[in-house]
């Protein structure tokens, strides 16, 4: 682990990509350590997992557009910020 990091990914999942014309849609599964202050947060340790779909535009070879949204309200309720999104 990098130090003065406050989360810090072990492992990135990619369970679905795909493309259509330019554009490039991808869902990431990111598993991180909060290993210190987030957002306010003290480091906790605990292990997290956040999901983010991501969209990318490319012409001729790089990418010239992205948009991305992140569950962020369930990492934050891993954290002990928010009240748990169980499902």
């Amino acid at each position: 682990m990098a130090p003065g990091l406050s989360i810090v990914s072990q492992k990135v999942e990619v369970p679905l990509q795909f493309c259509d014309g330019d554009w490039v849609a991808t869902q990431a599964i990111y598993h991180q350590t909060h290993t210190g202050n987030f957002m306010g947060i003290p480091a906790t340790n605990k292990r997290i997992k956040t999901e983010v779909l991501m969209f990318h535009r490319i012409v001729d070879g790089r990418i010239v557009q992205q948009h991305s949204q992140a569950k962020s309200a369930e990492m934050m309720g891993e954290l002990g910020a928010l009240p748990r999104f169980d499902h």
